[in-house]
């Protein structure tokens, strides 16, 4: 096999076996997608990540440094950050900030399909942020 080999079948796996079965999955499928082309891959909600993802992504990202490969990780600014693998690699973090009262207004109106009163704006925008 191209990328290692697979731990062995078993009708019952235990956890650590099915844990590798889904590491070796995950490293094949994205090395494979890596080497066909430029590749982008965006993980949303990194607050939860598993270290296993993670690892699994810092090893394709590794063998693939000359590589097309945009890696976009998402989290909310609130909540523990996982640890970064990334650390010292072509790596920028940006910070957003919060949607101006004006723009705010504008996309939950845009999304309603209609004009609210203020207090519905701030009470559906504070729904959405949640």
């Amino acid at each position: 096999l191209a990328h290692g080999n697979a731990p062995p079948a078993d009708a019952h796996p235990s956890p650590r076996i099915s844990a590798e079965r889904l590491r070796f999955a995950m490293r094949g499928r994205l090395l494979d997608l890596a080497a066909s082309g430029p590749l982008v891959v965006v993980l949303e909600d990194l607050q939860w990540v598993d270290s296993m993802s993670l690892d699994v992504l810092a090893e394709v990202v590794a063998e693939h440094e000359a590589s097309a490969l945009l890696v976009i990780g998402i989290a909310r600014p609130d909540a523990k950050s996982p640890p970064d693998p990334f650390a010292g690699e072509n790596v920028t973090h940006v910070r957003l900030r919060g949607l101006m009262p004006s723009a705010l207004r504008a996309l939950v109106e845009r999304l309603a399909g209609a004009s609210l009163p203020t207090a519905l704006v701030f009470a559906k925008s504070n729904m959405i942020s949640r």
